[in-house]
């Protein structure tokens, strides 16, 4: 099967790429390739691609059209008008983008909502080098997943340390 071309542009950050995917992939293979793609320029899509949410950039048969208008919608909330895309389904499915789908000139094709500890969650700590020199904001010891918090100078400095379901803070944290 041959290959296409798809726009994608991410909420909250306003930024619109292009994904080569082949026709007849799934949803879930079009999530992998968007994180693929940009996990090592950006640390937000260091995620699992199953929780990234795609949308079908397309209402009343129309489809997006990139212009300086996307950059309100896409710092916005997530416009419910468009259809929510379900990772089993194959991108051919006349429901998305059929067999004889050619993507246009400015163009949009898919709305993509990464995770919110993803997405909104942005602190690190300059002290947590890994190996290849890389400031650490999340790191996992022991098969627990650790996330450095920065306070402003003057208030408490601490991390949060997630165990099974239970968030633990150090004694002395105050909300």
């Amino acid at each position: 099967m041959t290959g296409v071309q798809l726009a994608c542009a991410v909420y909250g950050e306003g930024t619109v790429f292009p994904v080569m995917i082949a026709r007849d992939a799934t949803v879930s293979a079009l999530q992998e390739a968007i994180v693929e793609k940009k996990k090592d320029v950006n640390a937000r899509y260091n995620v699992d691609p199953a929780l990234v949410t795609l949308y079908l950039a397309k209402k009343d048969g129309v489809w997006l059209k990139d212009d300086d208008s996307v950059d309100d919608l896409l710092s916005g909330n997530i416009d419910t008008a468009y259809k929510k895309m379900r990772p089993t389904w194959k991108l051919d499915a006349e429901d998305y983008f059929g067999d004889s789908f050619q993507p246009g000139r400015k163009q949009i094709h898919v709305l993509v909502d990464l995770p919110v500890a993803a997405a909104e969650l942005g602190y690190y700590d300059p002290t947590n080098v890994s190996a290849d020199d890389k400031v650490e904001a999340f790191w996992y010891t022991n098969n627990k997943l650790q996330i450095r918090v920065l306070f402003k100078e003057g208030e408490y400095s601490s991390f949060l340390l997630f165990l099974d379901t239970c968030l633990v803070l150090p004694e002395s944290f105050v909300c």
